[in-house]
């Protein structure tokens, strides 16, 4: 492992794993701006263009068994995935990234990990039968792999007990366009899976006003600048479906 830059060693650290990826470049940008030392690690290093040079960047590819993540994630506050893989061959990117990533936090008591995936993305109930062809043999079937691997992955993380999936869908889910149908079936998957998710998982606690007050700040704040007209149910998972 190499390290390009450095940035405020005082801050509390956040490792980015996938940082060339356009999320993970965002996320970096972001984080720095909130006072976080941002560790970018990726296996192409010099592909990562988050416009900082305050983020320390690390070339390590975390499917290598022989890459040591244990001094990226020693003294980490969190941890966050955006590993992805770009073809449509198998990939174990997702699955073995995330469980050598907690394999490595277990060693250091680290908790906080955050995977971004669309796993598991299966149709909605009620879905037009159009849509749900399309889904089934165009969009699943090109990615399939993809898909089977993000599955395995949050498989690993809902093992753990702790952590968080990050799901990324679209508005394109909730209306309807001849010229898009297959893209907003797939994403009304990614809706449907997470809302099922969380209602088999919830959190298993009682809400505290801390965490409408979090929420709060958030939806104040410019973090939410380009959120408007949504419902956000604070509610551990109770009410997702």
């Amino acid at each position: 492992m190499t390290a390009q830059r450095a940035g405020d060693r005082s801050a509390p650290k956040v490792v980015v794993f996938g940082a060339t990826d356009t999320n993970g470049q965002r996320i970096v940008s972001r984080a720095v701006e909130g006072g976080y030392r941002i560790i970018a690690a990726a296996r192409h290093p010099a592909a990562v263009r988050t416009g900082r040079p305050e983020a320390e960047v690390v070339s390590v590819d975390v499917t290598d068994p022989r890459a040591d993540l244990d001094p990226l994630i020693n003294g980490g506050v969190g941890v966050l995935s955006a590993l992805g893989s770009r073809g449509r061959r198998p990939t174990t990117v997702y699955s073995t990234g995330s469980r050598r990533i907690a394999e490595a936090m277990g060693r250091h008591r680290a908790r906080r990990l955050i995977c971004i995936s669309s796993g598991r993305n299966r149709h909605p109930p009620g879905l037009p039968w159009p849509q749900r062809v399309a889904m089934a043999q165009v969009i699943q079937r090109l990615h399939r792999h993809q898909y089977a691997d993000m599955t395995r992955m949050e498989a690993t993380m809902i093992a753990r007990h702790r952590g968080v999936i990050i799901t990324m869908s679209s508005a394109a889910a909730r209306q309807a366009a001849k010229s898009s149908a297959a893209y907003a079936a797939a994403k009304s998957g990614v809706i449907a899976f997470s809302r099922h998710l969380a209602a088999a998982f919830p959190l298993g606690r009682l809400g505290q006003p801390e965490d409408v007050a979090a929420a709060s700040l958030f939806l104040a704040s410019s973090a939410s600048s380009w959120i408007t007209g949504v419902t956000l149910d604070i509610a551990g998972g109770k009410v997702m479906l």
